[in-house]
């Protein structure tokens, strides 16, 4: 098993790491799990990616499929109802699925930055799938589909990032040991697995000014990535 971690930090207290284990090979990969943990307010999120076809920008619903959505759905337990302020979050679902669109030809036209896609909460796409908008038109009644075609509305990655980065979407008091045991028990299971820590010695209520008032023109972090037993400087990164 390979475990390659990135470090990212301002120079302002705020730190994100990230944690790529490669479970398998890359050609046996068909499905990831990124986690994201929200160190601030003590929550995570799971997000189930699926590429969709990149001509006909759907995927077919299949048995994997809804295990992996039952599968998110055991994850979602771990979350309590909120008590404090702090707990609040706009809904009660932690778990998405990330239908994610990469061109046919990434050799000819590369993908930068977040992955174009659509994001849906767990319990949204349950909707989906007992409703006719995601019946397949083409005469195979029992055949859903998910895509652009069927699924009028829904999260694109700059929504995502906003509620996920200001702890508005997660589970409610889950603690650093519940994410070890979801993490080691995705990699027993042969999963790839993406995990993102972020930390930050700002406040809420400082985060929120500097949100509003978008007036810093540094947004560069220093980039460290650690390969192993490597350590790499690599400058900067946006």
């Amino acid at each position: 098993m390979r475990c390659d971690i990135n470090v990212l930090s301002d120079g302002k207290g705020r730190r994100l790491e990230i944690v790529n284990v490669n479970a398998l090979p890359l050609e046996a990969r068909t499905g990831t799990d990124m986690i994201y943990y929200h160190v601030p307010t003590e929550s995570f999120v799971l997000v189930q990616y699926k590429r969709l076809d990149p001509r006909k920008k759907e995927i077919r619903v299949d048995e994997r499929l809804r295990s992996q959505l039952d599968r998110l759905a055991e994850v979602a337990k771990l979350s309590s109802s909120p008590e404090r302020p702090r707990e609040w979050r706009l809904g009660s679902d932690p778990c998405f699925l990330k239908l994610a669109y990469w061109p046919e030809n990434t050799f000819a036209k590369s993908v930068d930055g977040l992955t174009p896609g659509m994001y849906l909460p767990e319990s949204y796409v349950r909707l989906l799938l007992e409703d006719e908008c995601t019946h397949s038109s083409r005469g195979e009644s029992k055949t859903r589909l998910l895509g652009y075609g069927s699924v009028e509305r829904h999260l694109v990655g700059a929504q995502f990032v906003q509620l996920v980065k200001e702890g508005l979407v997660g589970t409610v008091r889950t603690t650093r040991e519940d994410l070890w045991e979801v993490v080691k028990r995705r990699a027993e299971q042969g999963q790839n697995i993406l995990l993102g820590r972020e930390y930050s010695t700002e406040s809420a209520h400082e985060r929120q000014q500097r949100t509003r008032s978008r007036s810093s023109k540094d947004g560069s972090y220093v980039h460290k990535v650690y390969t192993q037993d490597m350590l790499f400087d690599s400058g900067s990164a946006e």
